[in-house]
């Protein structure tokens, strides 16, 4: 090609370039704006942003919150919409929307890490009085009704089935944490035999998932197998049955109906890390241990729950996913940077 055409040619080239970066950015611009909202309708889960809550059928709730207050985590009830609210100033309050504009004022928090039964109707929480004393405390959110325990000063609700909570002294050393069962209807009390032993959940029935040997988070294993088993209410101070072995469960998650958790179990992998496995409550009862291997980017967090009896939302690399008992999980193509609400009581 001569010299003059090849000259035309780079400058047609430069000229091609430079309207083709124009248009991409017209483009870019004319698509700025408000991103799209999450879709909840394809995940099958309710997504908040901001203080709108966006439902798997289409429809929009927008949640009451005071000037500067951010929306913590939300659970969708029978009586309405649970959720905390944070930072205009005063300590984190529980709400109860039950409507456009309504909610009622369900109090202080001593911290958002509040529970409620599966049945969606009580709400177990650390309520703060007007002296900033902390009791745990039962809500009956359809009647207001409330109940109270003063059985640890700084207490944890672990988790809350049937009429029993699960409740941890946090006024303790990580590795002697004493726990006590309480029947919120009743009033009943019966405490932990060992604050060594670990308590990951109860059951609708009472029963408590129970670990003994289990050595404290980043600390090594002892010389004793730890062991696992499921702990009647009447048999709570006594020595258990179960399954023994060096696994570790370091974390767990009850679902529902008590028949599976998710267990964080300590070293499992080849390379020493953790990992994330299903377990079938009966079989360690039963003293077998047959764990699901869950998809290695499903991480834990305070964002983790059950939304069925048999699947858990789970945060993922990048996204939520929900996983199955049988260890497949699925990207809800959810960001992280996004809330998802749990729901509770309300058939699907």
């Amino acid at each position: 090609m001569p010299p003059s055409r090849r000259r035309r040619y780079a400058i047609g080239t430069a000229a091609v370039v430079l309207v083709a970066a124009a248009v991409a950015v017209t483009v870019a611009l004319h698509h700025s704006g408000p991103p799209a909202p999450p879709d909840a309708r394809a995940a099958g889960v309710a997504v908040v942003v901001g203080n709108t809550v966006y439902l798997p059928d289409g429809r929009t709730v927008e949640l009451p919150v005071p000037d500067g207050a951010q929306v913590g985590r939300v659970v969708i009830v029978p009586a309405g919409y649970l959720y905390d609210v944070s930072g205009s100033g005063a300590p984190a309050s529980l709400r109860l929307a039950e409507g456009p504009g309504a909610y009622q004022d369900l109090g202080m928090l001593g911290n958002s890490d509040y529970r409620v039964s599966p049945d969606g109707r009580t709400a177990v929480v650390i309520a703060l009085d007007a002296e900033w004393n902390g009791t745990t405390t039962a809500i009956d959110l359809a009647t207001g009704t409330r109940k109270t325990n003063k059985t640890f000063e700084t207490g944890t609700v672990i988790n809350v089935a049937g009429d029993w909570a699960l409740l941890r002294d946090d006024n303790s050393p990580n590795d002697t944490r004493a726990t006590a069962l309480w029947n919120y209807r009743t009033g009943a009390v019966v405490k932990g035999a060992d604050p060594s032993f670990t308590e990951y959940g109860v059951l609708a029935s009472g029963a408590v998932l129970r670990g003994i040997h289990v050595p404290p988070m980043g600390q090594p294993t002892g010389p004793l197998p730890s062991c696992y088993a499921v702990v009647p209410t009447a048999e709570f101070s006594a020595i258990q049955t179960g399954y023994c072995g060096r696994e570790i469960i370091q974390q767990a998650w009850l679902s529902p109906t008590g028949d599976w958790a998710l267990a964080t179990v300590s070293g499992a992998l080849p390379d020493g890390g953790d990992e994330m496995v299903m377990l079938r409550v009966a079989d360690l009862a039963a003293g077998r241990w047959t764990p699901v291997a869950l998809d290695p980017l499903a991480i834990p967090s305070e964002a983790t729950f059950w939304d069925s009896p048999t699947s858990i939302v789970i945060w993922g690399e990048d996204d939520y996913l929900r996983c199955t008992t049988a260890g497949t999980c699925t990207d809800l193509h959810l960001p992280l940077t996004d809330h998802v609400a749990q729901t509770l009581g309300i058939p699907a």
